[in-house]
């Protein structure tokens, strides 16, 4: 139950990590480093996780730390590589744009997905030379596409809290922008309710100025997190992305097709566009 400070709403939650006497150790020592190891897990799920001790989460925690020393050299020699989502107008079903995802060709592990390795990279704040290399690869694309194809087409690219808040990020997109000749208004970038959340004063006034570059700027996920209205009011948003949690079952959910519905109506009403995940 969110409390009050200061006339101020405060949700505060909770992450659980939890080891049993006697299956998970029998001494004190024991118990709490296991207990520990599940804490760390539990905090990886999100907020107000509880998770139970496992042996596979010290082999994970060995994963980790060998992906985090790998993870300088692997920028370094051109391990990651881009993929890119089709975006698509329902009403024409014509092709207009994609988005970026950025996946990780280990040489041990093989290919693994942002989830395995994102949370590292900000963690060790690689974040940001990982996200300066995308920007610049998407900017380098875009223009071999449009060079080729002569079409209207944008591409979107995800942005991370610690990426936004930790570095330059404006001088980084502004940089690769300039090489490459890219109009702004044919990139999209994408930010969540959570990097919103940080500061956002600060965030505020980084998003006016990329929108006054001529960037497009949409809010991914919205309605699974603290989805406050206020956000469409206080920031100069084009697109709002409905999770593919409401998506994928609104032909069968009656409660999913309504909220897909009614993010749709609202979206339209302050001229944004609504873009299905």
């Amino acid at each position: 139950v969110p409390f009050s400070i200061d006339q101020r709403e405060i949700f505060a939650t909770i992450s659980l990590g939890m080891a049993l006497f006697p299956t998970d150790g029998t001494t004190t020592d024991t118990l709490i480093k296991n207990a520990e190891a599940a804490l760390r897990r539990s905090k990886d799920l999100g907020p107000n996780s509880l998770c139970f001790y496992n042996p596979e989460i010290n082999l994970r925690a060995a994963d980790n730390l060998l992906l985090q020393g790998d993870m300088r050299k692997g920028l370094e020699r051109g391990e990651f590589v881009l993929f890119y989502q089709p975006q698509f107008d329902a009403a024409t079903n014509q092709l207009v744009g994609a988005e970026a995802l950025v996946r990780w060709q280990h040489p041990v592990f093989g290919l693994l997905p942002p989830a395995r390795f994102i949370p590292m990279a900000e963690e060790t704040n690689l974040i940001s030379p990982l996200g300066e290399w995308i920007i610049g690869e998407v900017c380098r694309q875009l223009k071999a596409w449009m060079r080729r194809d002569k079409e209207p087409f944008s591409l979107s690219v995800n942005l991370s809290a610690r990426q936004f808040h930790g570095s330059d990020i404006l001088s980084v997109i502004h940089n690769a922008v300039k090489k490459h000749g890219i109009n702004p208004k044919h990139l999209t970038f994408e930010i969540t309710e959570t990097l919103i959340m940080k500061d956002s004063k600060e965030t505020g006034r980084i998003l006016a100025e990329m929108k006054n570059l001529g960037f497009q700027l949409a809010l991914d996920d919205f309605g699974t997190g603290y989805s406050s209205l206020s956000y469409l009011q206080k920031f100069p948003l084009d697109v709002i992305k409905i999770d593919k949690g409401f998506v994928m079952d609104c032909e069968r959910n009656a409660q999913n097709a309504a909220i897909c519905r009614a993010i749709i109506a609202m979206t339209t009403s302050l001229g944004l566009k609504s873009l299905a995940e």
